[in-house]
């Protein structure tokens, strides 16, 4: 329902009844990472890899958090032991891809999203991802391809329409471009880049 702020309270109390359960402190660290609080949010993600060392959501999503915290050198670290533990894991590349990216390693982040795409090929935040990181490498052509597949998978996301449509800009679609930024803003009126995009 998306009332982060009760639900932390409601895991503050299971937590405390069960201070030994990796899952209860997920949830509350899940729970203040979207209510704004990233400090509880990275304490109780912290607790949830001390009880069970294993837990490859949860490291991945301490990760995201020290990712948050523009911390990402410490995110890698959260992401390699998911890696160690799920190699095979979509999630853990897509988020890999991102800290590679903030780490200024723009080719081995592209590397990072293609191993997720590779393993899920409807991984659309992944697909998504890939296309804006060729955006920025200055390569929109290469970018079509993701781009083009993430809104085929989920054709009612707003941004992926946006992002198709300034890989079609870049590379010289300006019809097709304008009809991406079209479907966009006819999916989400308040999306302003879009709105701007088509302008």
């Amino acid at each position: 329902a998306g009332r982060f702020a009760d639900a932390v309270t409601g895991f503050i109390g299971y937590t405390a009844s069960k201070p030994t359960n990796p899952w209860g402190h997920y949830m509350l660290g899940l729970s203040a990472w979207k209510s704004g609080d990233l400090t509880m949010a990275e304490t109780e993600l912290a607790r949830v890899v001390e009880l069970d060392s294993t837990h490859v959501k949860g490291w991945i999503n301490l990760g995201r958090v020290l990712l948050d915290e523009k911390r990402p050198a410490a995110a890698l670290e959260a992401v390699d032991r998911a890696k160690e533990i799920d190699p095979k894991s979509p999630d853990v590349y897509r988020v890999l891809g991102r800290v590679e990216s903030d780490l200024g390693l723009p080719e081995k982040a592209v590397d990072a999203y293609r191993t997720a795409v590779s393993i899920d090929d409807k991984d659309t935040w992944a697909l998504n991802n890939l296309g804006l990181q060729l955006l920025e490498l200055s390569r929109p052509e290469e970018a079509l391809g993701p781009l083009a597949r993430a809104v085929a998978v989920k054709p009612d996301v707003a941004v992926f329409h946006n992002n198709l449509g300034m890989a079609l800009e870049h590379a010289g679609y300006f019809a097709a471009a304008a009809d991406q930024y079209t479907l966009a803003v006819g999916i989400d009126s308040t999306h302003t880049r879009a709105s701007a995009n088509l302008g």
